[in-house]
């Protein structure tokens, strides 16, 4: 499970999101966003460690909250290269 940390607690319409996350494996990720529907589908590079990826709140927003998922596929070296890893995460970031 991915958990994440935000660079500030809430957001204004027209603004970027800072994300971060660790990850145990290089690999790369799908990055999903919206609010009542899919509104963004994006593939990240994903490197061991902290990560940092950026997502911006839509100009026209009006409050509420902007939703996104991630998950990451790698292989980790120090396990069975055959085996590949997953992880999951689901964030909220508060929009006023």
């Amino acid at each position: 499970m991915l958990s994440f940390s935000f660079d500030r607690e809430t957001y204004l319409p027209g603004e970027t999101a800072k994300i971060s996350f660790e990850s145990p494996v290089a690999g790369s990720a799908v990055l999903l966003a919206g609010t009542e529907k899919i509104e963004g589908v994006r593939i990240v590079d994903v490197l061991p460690g902290k990560n940092t990826i950026e997502l911006e709140i839509p100009e026209g927003m009006s409050g509420g909250s902007r939703y996104f998922s991630l998950s990451v596929c790698g292989k980790n070296a120090a396990e069975d290269e055959n085996m590949p890893q997953r992880l999951f995460g689901v964030g909220v970031l508060p929009v006023d």
